[in-house]
């Protein structure tokens, strides 16, 4: 009897403590959410006063204007009255109308290549508006505004109606998109878009240890969460046969993989707030190969964005980490086009018609033309595959999943 009341117990709380936590989130009478200052966090500033460069290739990330106050500076969206539900007045203070109210525009979120806007409501709730600004080119079908939503007007009380839960920026977007987030009734982030101590964790003691106001032995020089590797690196063997190079020393933590997964995976929080550096399977749970969000063979085919795909890939158990392909600063690629599959993939072994059978620098020749197949989200938001898969024809026609070698 006391090991079914204790598994009855877990089943209780593995089940019902997401969702009490998920209705906590969306309570609408939460006060408005604020900037504020928290123990322990420096802040982006103060970090790039030693770490300039850093810093520099940053503040042009995605990830730096993740988020931001609506200004001239920051909003792309055309305010300029040509469409009357966009609206700027003489003192650069942004209107979106919906509905026939005329709703203030208080913050961004994101830039690339869509930017949205949030709204702050008269009861304090920060809300997600259905029209996007398409930034890309005009060339590229771009610098227009774009509805996110189905064609069909939704009602209020439909969850992803504007004034709706899933519209939320508390419970839907927050997270993400602030560093140093609380929310324990009273929430408020330190610094907005995803700064220096979203992956590094709280950096007072770091900058103590730097000032010389701590020991200098330290561990870790005083930074909460380490990303560093202990030596080692990516060589070809010798002999190499495959032309693949392997990781060549002590194992890698898989720190990094951990950080990046709660921002880069479809999942639930499990846990309120938690801190960077910790496992993301205690604090997270996933999706998993369900039905509608991915294919039969693995594929994404709901937005379930990379961690997903890549934890379950021949790179990911190799050792390759996010770092290895992206700058973690810019965000960007290391390299351009097969460039960056180069670094450990010998290009005349695979960079040649033998390998792709397609003429060199066509999109049929570039690496992630199949080996990351791309899927569409949101209309125009085009992500790639991390499962850096062989394409499988004969299995994919089986199964009934996209070929890359005719959805080209």
């Amino acid at each position: 009897m006391p090991h079914r009341l204790a598994a009855a117990t877990w089943l209780l709380l593995s089940v019902a403590l997401p969702v009490l936590l998920a209705a906590w989130l969306a309570d609408p009478r939460l006060p408005a959410a604020r900037q504020a200052p928290r123990p322990g966090f420096a802040g982006s500033a103060t970090c790039a006063e030693c770490h300039a460069a850093e810093a520099a290739a940053w503040r042009g990330s995605d990830h730096a204007r993740a988020m931001q106050a609506a200004t001239p500076a920051t909003v792309l969206g055309d305010f300029s009255g040509a469409d009357p539900r966009f609206t700027r007045d003489a003192e650069g203070r942004f209107t979106i109308r919906m509905e026939d109210r005329a709703l203030p525009v208080a913050e961004t979120l994101g830039v690339d290549p869509l930017q949205q806007y949030i709204v702050a409501m008269p009861d304090g709730r920060r809300q997600m508006l259905p029209w996007a600004w398409d930034s890309r080119p005009r060339a590229e079908g771009g610098q227009r505004w774009y509805h996110l939503l189905p064609d069909e007007p939704l009602r209020p009380g439909d969850p992803l109606h504007w004034s709706g839960r899933d519209q939320n920026w508390d419970f839907m977007c927050a997270t993400c998109h602030t560093t140093g987030l609380v929310r324990d009734g009273d929430t408020r982030w330190v610094e907005m878009g995803v700064g220096c101590e979203s992956c590094h964790g709280r950096g007072a003691a770091h900058v103590a240890w730097a000032r010389g106001g701590a020991p200098r032995d330290v561990p870790g020089r005083g930074l909460e969460v380490s990303l560093r590797d202990s030596g080692g690196g990516w060589r070809f063997p010798e002999p190499d046969p495959r032309g693949i190079a392997a990781w060549q020393g002590p194992p890698r933590p898989g720190t990094e993989v951990e950080i990046c997964a709660p921002c880069h995976a479809r999942a639930r929080p499990i846990a309120r707030d938690p801190a960077p550096g910790g496992r993301f399977l205690d604090t997270h749970a996933p999706v998993l190969l369900d039905r509608g969000l991915y294919h039969a063979d693995g594929q994404m085919q709901g937005e379930v964005f990379e961690w997903g795909s890549f934890v379950r890939s021949r790179m990911q158990r190799a050792g390759v980490t996010c770092s290895d392909c992206h700058d973690p600063h810019r965000g960007t690629l290391r390299a351009e086009g097969n460039a960056v599959c180069a670094q450990c993939h010998q290009p005349a072994r695979f960079d040649t018609a033998a390998h792709h059978h397609h003429a060199p620098g066509t999109p049929g020749a570039q690496c992630a033309s199949c080996h990351m197949p791309a899927v569409t989200y949101m209309g125009i938001d085009t992500r790639r595959d991390h499962g850096f898969r062989v394409p499988r024809p004969e299995v994919v026609a089986q199964v009934g999943a996209p070929d890359t070698c005719t959805s080209c």
